[in-house]
């Protein structure tokens, strides 16, 4: 793959680790570093020569599931459709910048979860309101805003 494309792109996704089709290090040995990899399993970064840390990215459903799934609770979506999962994936695919490329990170970090969770929330809720399979609830003014003000937070136990 190395020899016919500039950043190879490479998908084990096979669960759990042991029975990945290829470990990150073993991508990233292969193609001088140059890998775009995502995996179903985690797999821990690889520092190369130049001191330089690379991430593996874990392709799962944690980023674009749960956004569809609250969009569609909070729009009282009548349906869910393919669409609206690609949607969100294209909206995702704009949360990371080229310099996180660089490094491997094909998704945002995760510790921004919640963050990318209202964006896509919100992206989606609008596309559904729009498609006219759902509503805007009362006092929703701005889908971001009203994501944000009814996500769950540990401390509402």
């Amino acid at each position: 793959m190395a020899e016919l494309n500039e950043r190879p792109i490479v998908f084990p996704l096979s669960n759990p680790t042991s029975k990945s089709e290829c470990s990150y290090e073993e991508a990233f040995s292969w193609t001088h570093g140059k890998v775009l990899f995502a995996s179903g399993s985690p797999f821990d970064p690889i520092t190369d020569e130049a001191g330089m840390t690379h991430y593996p990215a874990q392709a799962n459903n944690a980023y674009i599931f749960p956004a569809v799934g609250y969009a569609a609770i909070l729009a009282n979506s009548s349906e869910i459709t393919d669409e609206m999962f690609v949607l969100a994936a294209e909206e995702l695919s704009t949360m990371t910048d080229m310099e996180q490329l660089e490094i491997g990170r094909l998704f945002p970090a995760f510790k921004t979860i919640r963050t990318i969770s209202k964006k896509l929330t919100a992206r989606v809720a609008e596309h559904m309101v729009k498609a006219g399979l759902g509503s805007t609830p009362e006092g929703c003014d701005d889908w971001e805003t009203y994501v944000a003000e009814n996500m769950w937070h540990f401390e509402h136990l």
